[in-house]
Order: structure tokens, then C-alpha cells, then sequence
């Protein structure tokens, strides 16, 4: 059909005008999502013989109302091109499309990061790297900036303690209070180095803890736009 790029523009402008009030990162995600469900259920139509028909896939996925108000308001129902009759090529809300993956997942990325490289919190964020990895709520350079940062503050616990051992200061006094001997670290320049060290390593944890509940946000984010 010769109006199909016409009519597919005037829907996506419609919805983003629509989710004008939205979060930028959500707003981008969903146009994508209609934009690449569209292509595909186009390009599925010409692989049948059959002409495309711009019209018919708008019509499946429901008014551009209809998907910003489900967006907004993550009402049941409130998307229509999910879980419709012939909408191929966007996950609906179940699997680990659901709601349940973003919090758990991230949950698991923290508590298991935090660990460090202990057996139980090491196997908690495996479990969360791999629904993290898995799901289609986020995308590729997210993914991978997650399993990055969230063993942050395991990396950290073990550079403080390698950090705080060796700044450790031990000295001996005699019976007269004189200093008899002294290992380790006593300077006080050591010791300041190292809480300076200590700081920029907390401030690190904190975003990489801000990062995983960014990550946390968009993917609930991404559900609630795919939730029947």
C-alpha cells in the first residue's frame, strides 16, 4: 500500500504526542517497541504474499489512546497491541516480560553483589545476571552495564579490608610509656589515604547502586507498557 509510510508516521506521531508526560527513556521504549512490532507484522505480511496493509496491523495494535493510556496508567487491558489477535513480535506480559523479573532481578544483582565473593551471594547474582541477560526488557548495552557495576560493592568489601589491613598500625609501649616498637602503617598520611580511598570507593558503591535501581525503574517500566 503506497499510504503505509503515511499512515504508520501519523500513528507514531500521535503516540508520541501522547506520552508527552512520560519518562524519556520510557517514551523512547515504547515508540521503538510499536515501531519495530509494526515493521515486523509488515514485513510478515509480504512473507505471506500478501500485500502490506498498514491499516489492518494499526488496527490490532489499537488507537495511539489506547497504548499511551495503558503506558500511563499500566491498567489491565490499557494496551491493546499485547497479547491482540495476530500481534507478533512483542512479548506480552508474562515470561520474563513480566513484572516480577525487574525487581527481582535487581534485587538479586544487589544482595548478591554485596557479597561479594561468598558462595550464597555469589549464586543469588548469578541468578540475577542471568534474568537480567534473558529478558527483553533491557536493552543490550544496559544489560551489560548492569553485570558491570553490580558486583561493585563486593569488589569494594575486598579492596577495604586489603586496604584497612595494610594501613593497620600496631606499637608496643614499655613500662615507662615509651614506644618500643611499632609495625604496620602508623603514618598519618597512610591513614588519611586510605579513608580518602575508603570515600571514593562508598561513592562508587552508591552509583553503582543508583545504577541497578535505574535499571530497576525502566525494566518495571517496560513491563507495565506490555501488561494485558
Amino acid at each position: 500500500m503506497t499510504d503505509a509510510p503515511d499512515l504508520v508516521t501519523l500513528y507514531l506521531d500521535e503516540l508520541d504526542r501522547l506520552l508527552t508526560h512520560a519518562e524519556p527513556d520510557e517514551r523512547a521504549d515504547v515508540l521503538a517497541s510499536v515501531r519495530e512490532h509494526i515493521d515486523a507484522s509488515l514485513a510478515e505480511q509480504t512473507a505471506q504474499g500478501r500485500a502490506p496493509d498498514a491499516a489492518a496491523v494499526l488496527a490490532v495494535l489499537g488507537s495511539p489512546e489506547q497504548v499511551a493510556g495503558g503506558v500511563r496508567g499500566g491498567t489491565p487491558g490499557g494496551v491493546g497491541w499485547v497479547g491482540a489477535p495476530g500481534a507478533a513480535g512483542v512479548p506480552g506480559g508474562s515470561g520474563l516480560s513480566a513484572a516480577w523479573v525487574p525487581p527481582v532481578a535487581c534485587l538479586l544483582l544487589i544482595v548478591g553483589g554485596l557479597g561479594g565473593v561468598l558462595v550464597a551471594p555469589l549464586v543469588l547474582w548469578l541468578a540475577g545476571a542471568i534474568l537480567l541477560a534473558a529478558s527483553p526488557l533491557w536493552r543490550p548495552r544496559e544489560k551489560i552495564l548492569g553485570l558491570v557495576l553490580s558486583p561493585v560493592g563486593g569488589m569494594v568489601a575486598l579492596v577495604a579490608t586489603f586496604a584497612f589491613s595494610f594501613a593497620s598500625c600496631t606499637e608496643t609501649f614499655d613500662s615507662n610509656g615509651t614506644l618500643d616498637s611499632q609495625s604496620g602503617a602508623c603514618g598519618t598520611g597512610v591513614h588519611v589515604a586510605a579513608w580518602v580511598g575508603l570515600s571514593l570507593l562508598a561513592l562508587l558503591v552508591v552509583a553503582a547502586f543508583g545504577c541497578v535501581v535505574t535499571l530497576w525503574r525502566r525494566g518495571a517500566a517496560r513491563a507495565a507498557a506490555l501488561t494485558v
